[in-house]
């Protein structure tokens, strides 16, 4: 409740290969930040801080349009299952 994680991967060659790593944090979960102008997220991708909108424009860019569909989480057999079946 706090941090949240985007991590990019691609098959190659039959292996895993993370592409790239995005995550978001709540930095003051019981919202007593009065700062002007507060988020009250702080956004990395790839390990640099980046504002929300370049954050979801590079994860759009990477899985939006169809290019990811989204699932509740499975196995690694499952994974394999659905490749093969595509």
């Amino acid at each position: 409740m706090g941090l949240y994680f985007d991590t990019i991967y691609s098959i190659q060659n039959g292996a895993f290969m993370q592409l790239h790593s995005g995550q978001f944090e709540l930095r003051d979960p019981y919202g007593t930040s009065y700062e002007e102008n507060d988020t009250n997220y702080q956004y990395t991708w790839d390990g640099k801080q980046i504002l929300k909108a370049e954050y979801d424009q590079k994860l759009n860019q990477e899985v939006g349009s169809g290019k990811a569909a989204y699932e509740a989480m499975i196995t690694k057999s499952e994974v394999i299952t659905k490749i093969a079946n595509w």
